[in-house]
C-alpha cells in the first residue's frame, strides 16, 4: 500500500501567501553524505589538500514551536588555504535559535572571542577579539591581560585567514570565520546579497549588498556600510564609552607594535556614519523576508576587503542564546519536535521512482504517492525552476492528504522535496 499526499492546484500563487521560514529552510543541509576537505600550509611553502571522513555542512535542522536547532561539525568541503599550523577537527556543534526572534535591549554584548553566530553551511562566526588583551605589566597582549584593550582579531590574525570564508582553525581545531564569507556571495553584485548565516539572537546575516531604500525592494542596490570608525587617538587612556582606562593601554605607534586598529577599543560608533547601526544591521525587507526583518550585513569596502565590525557589532540587536557561544545547546526530543536531517541510510525502497504524481502533467489536482515505508512527520516543499520556494507545508503526517490552492501557478516543471527524519524524497510534476 502507498501513502498519499494530495496536492490541489487552485487559486492564489504568491510568495507572501506561501511564506517560507528562512531559519528552517535556508541552511545548507547535507543530504548526500558529502564529506569535508581543506587546504593546510606545509613546510615547503605550499599547501597540502586534506580529505576527511567528517560529514560537511549542516547535518540536521530540528524545530519546535519556538526554537530551531541545527547541528554541524563546523566543517565543509574545500575549505580555503589558511596558514595556521593546526588542522581542522570536527566539533559536534548544536546551536539553538528563536524561531521568531524579537528586538532585545540592544545592550547584550556579543562575545569577543567566541561564537556570535553561524554560517548557513555550519561554520561558526566568531566575535571581534583574538582572545588576548593588553597587559600593562608585561607591555604585551595576553589571555591574562587586563581586558580593557582587546586585540582585534582581523588586525592581528588576518594574514592567517583563508580566502574562502576569512577563516582558520584555533588550537582545538575549531574552524571559524572572523571577517567575511567570500564564497557565499558575489561582489560586485546585480542583486540583493544572499543570506549567509544567522546570529545567536536568531536574526539573519546577509552579504554586503542590500536595497538602497531599506523597505523598498524596487529601490536598487547599495553596498551596506559600517558606522564604526577608528578613533583619533595618540594615547589609550579613555575607552570608547568615555570612561577612564585603568590601567591605560599602550600609546599609539605608527609602524610599531601598537598601531591604531590593534584593539577593538580603537574603534567608535558614529550614528548614521554609514547605512548600518551599532549592531551592524538595520530593519529592512529582503528576498527571504519580504514583509521585513532586522538583518545584519557583512561589511566590506569597494574593493571587497573586510571592514570593521565585519559581521556583528559589539552588541546584538536581539536576545541571544547564550549556549550558542560554544555551540553546546541541548536539543530536546519528543513528538512536538520535527527534524530535517542527513540521509545516512535510506531503505532501497525509498527512491525517487517510488514517488508518484497523478495525473502528471496536470492543470488542477495532483496526488503525491509515497512508499508504504514512509512513516512519521514530513515537510513538503515545492520549488520552481529558479530555485524559489513557492509553497511549503510543515509537519505533514505521511498518511495525511494536503490541499494546496495554487491554480495561478505558471506553467512549467516544479520540484517537490518531501523531507523527514533520515528520509528524503524528491521528484517533479509539470503544470500545464
Amino acid at each position: 500500500m502507498m501513502k498519499k499526499i494530495t496536492v490541489v492546484m487552485a487559486c492564489v500563487f504568491a510568495f507572501t501567501v506561501f511564506a517560507q521560514e528562512p531559519i528552517i529552510d535556508e541552511w545548507v543541509l547535507n543530504t548526500t553524505n558529502k564529506t569535508s576537505s581543506y587546504w593546510q600550509a606545509n613546510n615547503s611553502g605550499g599547501y597540502t589538500y586534506n580529505t576527511s571522513t567528517t560529514l560537511a555542512d549542516v547535518l540536521s535542522v530540528c524545530y519546535g514551536k519556538d526554537t530551531v536547532w541545527i547541528t554541524s561539525e563546523g566543517m565543509t568541503n574545500d575549505m580555503g588555504q589558511f596558514t595556521n599550523p593546526g588542522s581542522v577537527e570536527p566539533q559536534g556543534y548544536t546551536m539553538a535559535f528563536p524561531r521568531n526572534p524579537v528586538e532585545g535591549s540592544g545592550t547584550e554584548a556579543a562575545p569577543e572571542a567566541n561564537m556570535v553566530g553561524i554560517l548557513i553551511n555550519g561554520i561558526p562566526i566568531y566575535g571581534l577579539g583574538d582572545g588576548k588583551s593588553y597587559s600593562a605589566r608585561d607591555n604585551a597582549t595576553s589571555p591574562q591581560g587586563e581586558g580593557n584593550w582587546v586585540g582585534e582579531a582581523y588586525f592581528t590574525e588576518g594574514e592567517t585567514l583563508d580566502t574562502a570564508f576569512a577563516a582558520h582553525p584555533q588550537q582545538s581545531g575549531a574552524y571559524h570565520s572572523h571577517a567575511t564569507p567570500f564564497r557565499l556571495y558575489d561582489d560586485p553584485s546585480t542583486s540583493h546579497s544572499p543570506l549567509v548565516g544567522f546570529a545567536n539572537d536568531g536574526f539573519p546575516v546577509y552579504g554586503p549588498f542590500g536595497y538602497s531604500s531599506a523597505t523598498d525592494a524596487s529601490s536598487g542596490l547599495s553596498r551596506m556600510t559600517s558606522s564604526f570608525q577608528l578613533r583619533n587617538l595618540t594615547t589609550r587612556t579613555v575607552l570608547p564609552d568615555g570612561s577612564t582606562s585603568t590601567p591605560p593601554g599602550p600609546n599609539v605607534t605608527t609602524g610599531g607594535d601598537w598601531d591604531i586598529g590593534t584593539f577593538i577599543q580603537d574603534y567608535e560608533y558614529i550614528e548614521d556614519l554609514g547605512t548600518l547601526d551599532e549592531h551592524n544591521g538595520r530593519w529592512c525587507v529582503t528576498p527571504e523576508y519580504p514583509n521585513g526583518t532586522y538583518a545584519y550585513f557583512v561589511t566590506v569596502d569597494v574593493l571587497g576587503n573586510p571592514v570593521f565590525p565585519y559581521y556583528i557589532g559589539t552588541t546584538y540587536y536581539g536576545t541571544p542564546k547564550a549556549e550558542n557561544n560554544s555551540g553546546s545547546a541541548i536539543q530536546p526530543s519528543g513528538s512536538n519536535i520535527n527534524c530535517l536531517s542527513l540521509v545516512t541510510s535510506v531503505d532501497d525502497n525509498f527512491n525517487n521512482e517510488n514517488v508518484e504524481f497523478y495525473p502528471n502533467p496536470s492543470s488542477h489536482q495532483v496526488t503525491v504517492t509515497l512508499p508504504e515505508g514512509a512513516e512519521g512527520k514530513f515537510d513538503l516543499r515545492v520549488i520552481d525552476v529558479t530555485s524559489a520556494l513557492v509553497y511549503s507545508k510543515n509537519l505533514i503526517d505521511a498518511k495525511d492528504q494536503i490541499t494546496i490552492n495554487v491554480e495561478d501557478l505558471p506553467a512549467g516543471i516544479y520540484q517537490v522535496r518531501i523531507i523527514g527524519y533520515n528520509q528524503l524524497f524528491t521528484s517533479s510534476f509539470t503544470k500545464e
